[in-house]
């Protein structure tokens, strides 16, 4: 959050309340990648939740009805789980639908390392595209070869339990 605001800690935001510039900027980011956090206020701090959006209010301004009564995600933590948050003056991560929202203060959200991004390098390219330019004649040979000398599917001992052994003897016998 402070990186893409330009700041280099959080305790530079937390002072007031972010500007609708500033909370704009951030749900712009977020529709550049899937952002997934994990949250740590709780034992069940397992779950991750993928960010939606940043409120346009406060933790302490966003409200919403807590058994028929109207609080604010400040005083339902300070309440909840006996924790006063640092920065209520920022925006809370939304991570519900847009029916039925949850929002969690930042300061209870752990940002998940994005793995499954990553460029592949020239040679890794180079070695995919040449497993995957194969002619269909000698890719059929390479699957039967592999049910017939890796798999074991012949020999094995539940496959002929349930009657399902493959016959393998001709070359591409496949329909």
């Amino acid at each position: 959050m402070s990186k893409v605001l330009g700041c280099r800690t959080v305790a530079e935001l937390g002072s007031g309340p972010l500007t609708p510039a500033q909370i704009k900027k951030l749900n712009d980011h977020l529709r550049q990648g899937d952002i997934k956090i994990r949250l740590t206020h709780r034992m069940t701090g397992l779950l991750k939740f993928r960010v939606r959006s940043f409120t346009p209010t406060s933790a302490k301004t966003s409200k919403f009805d807590n058994k028929d009564k109207e609080t604010n995600v400040a005083a339902y933590f300070k309440e909840a789980y006996k924790m006063d948050l640092r920065y209520p003056n920022l925006p809370c991560v939304s991570v519900g639908s847009s029916k039925k929202p949850e929002w969690y203060p930042v300061e209870v959200c752990r940002v998940l390392p994005d793995l499954g991004k990553q460029n592949l390098s020239a040679q890794h390219t180079t070695a995919i595209l040449k497993e995957a330019a194969v002619q269909p004649n000698k890719r059929i040979d390479q699957i039967l070869d592999n049910f017939r000398n890796k798999a074991h599917l012949h020999t094995d001992a539940t496959c002929k339990g349930f009657g399902i052994c493959p016959k393998l003897s001709g070359e591409n016998n496949l329909p």
